[in-house]
């Protein structure tokens, strides 16, 4: 009999876990044929007891080949300090290993402005706060500078998911505002230090064109082009603000919309205007142009960007799509049961995915999907996977569950595959989506 060659890839619990205790790490092993597969595990160099590992049976795929997992109960500790665990997956003679490791998130710091009206107070101060995400270390500490040497006495806490937000908060005077006396938050620690400058003249307004997303193309029929400005003070006058998008080399006008001002992780503001093209529109390679008129604004009074279609540095290449029914051990417990969806193979990395129980669209809210991964030895490739959780009962009723995936390589543009509890694998379904034709005249 022929054989198809193993693939095998990571699976990782979410990053907010607790200090004690044992969590499960699994790796995915999908594309062989014949079967079996089978998995050992190890830390660095040292392997782990084969009874801290479980080895799922395989499924048969549409295709004639195989998909399995396994997973394993590792220390939280080794977890959290980023130890190395490895899992080997075994077809004939044939290995293939991968690291399956705590991604690294670099730490995020963000100071938000002072509100101007805050200044109108007496006696006239504002507050100025300080947050740092994705701080691991727990004797990090956090201060606050003023022109490089330290200041004040700031009410600091500690909060998020695990403990890995700093937060701090300090008053400061109009005139040291005023006069851009420069601010600085700064955490520290042994193996850490963040530092981020905040003063007057560093809150420049910004502007930004963003790309509509394929998604929108393909379910909408149609392409919004947004243009974000950046950076406004609260309460600040937009009378005078003039945005518009325009599109090709004669300028032709396109009807604009200006939405509400949206609050800014920094204290800020920005503003979207958006405009709307049909798909073969946007496809057809012309250049929309964004143009902000904004008399009087600390920047160059016409400021233009622009957004076109492009070819994607990448052969077009349709995804893959599998999925896993939730393992023995879950449906055991009577309480709630994991679906993963592996999406790999596609390029380029823009592509959408959604659930569907019993047909209907799932809430985004209930279901993770991570970011399209570059994979590993291919330079134009990528992967992704999303995890359901459902009720236990649900699963064990008969109830089907649908991962439906859309990316422009693929015939009709989207594909899905369907699991339940009867039948015990995926299949390939036909499938039929209403698309959204509201206020729409593309054809």
């Amino acid at each position: 009999a022929s054989r198809s060659a193993i693939n095998i890839f990571p699976l990782i619990p979410s990053n907010c876990l607790p200090d004690s205790g044992n969590i499960t790490i699994g790796c995915l092993a999908q594309g062989f044929k014949p079967d079996p597969v089978s998995f050992s595990w190890r830390k660095s160099n040292q392997i782990i007891d084969a009874n801290l590992s479980e080895d799922f049976p395989s499924l048969a795929q549409p295709d004639g080949t195989f998909t399995t997992s396994s997973q394993v109960i590792v220390p939280v500790t080794d977890w959290n300090k980023y130890s190395h665990f490895y899992c080997t997956a075994v077809h004939y003679n044939h290995n293939e290993t991968i690291q399956v490791i705590r991604p690294r998130i670099d730490p995020l710091m963000i100071i938000a402005a002072p509100l101007i009206e805050e200044f109108a107070g007496s006696p006239p101060n504002a507050t100025l706060t300080c947050n740092a995400d994705n701080v691991d270390d727990k004797d990090a500490t956090i201060q606050w500078l003023r022109d490089g040497e330290v200041f004040g006495s700031p009410i600091s806490t500690r909060g998020g998911c695990c403990g890995q937000r700093l937060m701090s908060e300090l008053q400061i005077t109009k005139r040291d505002w005023e006069s851009s006396t420069r601010f600085s938050c700064q955490v520290s620690s042994e193996t850490l230090t963040l530092k981020k400058d905040i003063n007057k003249e560093l809150l420049c307004v910004d502007v930004e064109t963003i790309r509509p997303s394929f998604a929108d193309i393909f379910i909408n029929n149609s392409a919004k082009l947004t243009c974000k400005i950046s950076n406004i003070h609260p309460g600040t006058d937009l009378s005078t603000l003039d945005v518009s998008w325009t599109q090709g080399p004669n300028k032709k006008p396109l009807d604009t919309k200006l939405g509400q001002p949206m609050d800014q992780e920094n204290g800020l503001q920005y503003i979207e205007a958006t405009a709307t093209v049909c798909a073969t529109e946007w496809n057809s390679e012309e250049i929309f142009t964004c143009k902000v008129d904004w008399p009087g604004l600390h920047f160059q009074n016409l400021i233009y960007s622009s957004l076109y279609f492009y070819y994607a540095a990448c052969s077009l290449s349709r995804p893959a799509v599998y999925i896993l029914p939730p393992a023995a051990e879950e449906q055991e417990l009577k309480e709630t049961v994991t679906l993963t969806c592996l999406v790999k193979n596609f390029c380029p990395s823009d592509i959408f995915l959604q659930w569907l129980h019993n047909g209907q669209l799932v809430n985004a809210t209930e279901y993770y999907i991570s970011e399209p991964i570059p994979q590993s030895g291919s330079n134009s490739q990528f992967f992704l996977y999303s995890m359901l959780t459902v009720n236990e009962q649900q699963w064990s009723s008969g109830d089907t569950f649908t991962c439906m995936v859309g990316h422009e390589a693929l015939p009709f543009n989207t594909t899905q595959k369907t699991v339940d509890k009867k039948t015990g694998k995926p299949s390939v379904v036909n499938v039929t989506l209403v698309l959204n034709d509201t206020d729409s005249s593309c054809y």
